[in-house]
């Protein structure tokens, strides 16, 4: 008996049966992995499109989509400079222009350089204002990405390579962001006061405006016919395409120094005497105004039910688009001169003290704040620069779920989970990897069995 039961459990079945083992745990081992490396590594699993405010896909403040709210960067690239302009992304890249007068392109997953550009133009004006750099926004269309050069011109770029197409000369320095209308126009003004309506397969203007007011706003393009202005004086102007004729103008009370945002039929416009207007676009009437506690420079966000403004009073505002009722307000470290990026969870912004901040977007918490950069620092390179007019950095953006920001101390930082995929589809993988290597152990244990009952049989 005790032979026989020797037999049963003899070295050469032990053998066998650890071999067979050793088989499943490195398969189980190499599915482990791949799941790892699709969690860690692969984007989201259904890519959700921008929408815009604005009607420019690549630089907009609100991502239809949850977003990131740990608040750890996963890379940090560096530029030669200052980075006074808002980020743009698009098609995998994200777009950073710097006041060393360069564009650069990094992928928006890993942080690499794709490529690096000088865009300068000859100097046709003097001034005491130092020489060169970017502080507006590039924008992009079809394939092009445009960047506003602050000594007076635009130059195209190749959005893919970096190489630069063509270039305008406008004569004078210029430090707004233009708005493209259909691929064919762009608005774009100087620091005259003057505004060029610029034929883009010509380069040259079709139509011209000086109000002799001060332009430091982005348009609108409502995307279909009206482009509206806003000058330093508080004139908003409603121009159609069609001819570029003014079909009407009012005035708010105040400059107007953020963006000014289209959507579904209205305006949404801050000014610096701190007003947030909302405007009817058909004929520039006031559906309702409400006054903060002090200057708004960063613009309005908008996401389907709110609008976001951050304010030089210390805080973030949400309001009802509706009504114009203060839904909730949350008090910053310092004034913040930021626009603001806004999914459907959260929203981002950076305050003039150099925090970067990440809120609930339901409750107004705070969910986590970084300090970045030293307040300091803004301040002296806005003497130093000659650019008081720029109130701090334009703010962060969305993209793919990610939070990405330009810093005045040459950095850009993306913050978030590298893009992982959800936990529903990671679910269902590992699922199917278990009953994949249940499956297996079943059967290798079956042929073990039988492998018992020969042995017995024969003895």
């Amino acid at each position: 008996m005790i032979k026989n039961r020797f037999r049963q459990f003899n070295p050469k079945e032990r053998f066998f049966m650890s071999k067979a083992s050793c088989r499943v745990a490195v398969l189980l081992f190499i599915m482990t992995l791949s799941i790892f490396a699709l969690y860690l590594f692969s984007g989201e699993v259904s890519e959700l499109e921008w929408k815009s405010e604005r009607l420019n896909e690549e630089n907009t403040s609100f991502y239809q989509g949850s977003s990131s709210n740990i608040g750890v960067s996963i890379w940090v690239g560096y530029t030669g400079d200052v980075i006074a302009a808002r980020l743009i992304a698009v098609n995998g890249l994200i777009y950073v222009a710097s006041m060393d007068g360069r564009v650069y392109a990094y992928d928006a997953e890993l942080g690499a350089k794709v490529w690096e550009t000088e865009v300068t133009l000859p100097f046709t004006w003097s001034a005491r204002i130092p020489v060169g750099g970017i502080v507006a926004s590039p924008v992009y269309y079809n394939g092009i990405l445009y960047v506003v050069v602050r000594q007076g011109g635009v130059v195209a770029l190749n959005a893919l390579t970096g190489k630069v197409l063509w270039d305008y000369n406008m004569e004078n320095m210029t430090a707004v962001t233009p708005t493209i209308v259909d691929g064919k126009y762009m608005v774009i003004s100087d620091n005259t006061g003057a505004i060029f309506i610029l034929d883009l397969s010509t380069r040259k203007p079709v139509r011209y405006y000086h109000f002799r007011e001060f332009v430091w706003a982005k348009a609108a393009y409502d995307g279909a016919r009206y482009v509206y202005l806003g000058t330093s004086r508080g004139r908003i102007v409603k121009l159609d395409k069609e001819g570029w004729d003014i079909v009407t103008q009012t005035f708010v009370n105040g400059g107007v120094t953020g963006a000014i945002v289209y959507d579904k039929g209205y305006l949404y416009i801050t000014t610096n005497a701190g007003y947030l207007y909302k405007l009817l676009a058909e004929n520039l009437s006031v559906v309702w105004s409400l006054r903060l506690m002090g200057p708004i420079y960063g613009g309005p966000s908008i996401s389907d039910k709110y609008v976001f403004v951050a304010g030089m009073d210390t805080n973030v505002y949400c309001i009802e688009k509706k009504t114009g009722r203060i839904i909730w307000k949350v008090g910053l470290k310092y004034e913040s001169s930021s626009s603001i990026a806004v999914s459907e969870s959260h929203i981002y912004l950076v305050d003039d003290g150099g925090y970067v901040y990440c809120i609930d977007i339901k409750t107004g918490t705070i969910l986590w704040m970084k300090e970045e950069f030293s307040g300091a620092k803004l301040e002296a390179w806005k003497i130093t620069s000659g650019l008081n007019l720029v109130r701090g950095l334009q703010g962060p953006i969305i993209y793919r779920g990610n939070v990405y920001v330009g810093l005045i101390d040459k950095r850009v930082i993306a913050y978030g989970e590298g893009g992982r995929v959800s936990i529903s589809p990671l679910i269902l993988y590992s699922a199917v990897v278990v009953a994949i290597a249940l499956i297996i152990v079943a059967g290798i244990e079956r042929r073990g069995l039988r492998r018992r009952r020969k042995l017995r049989s024969r003895k």
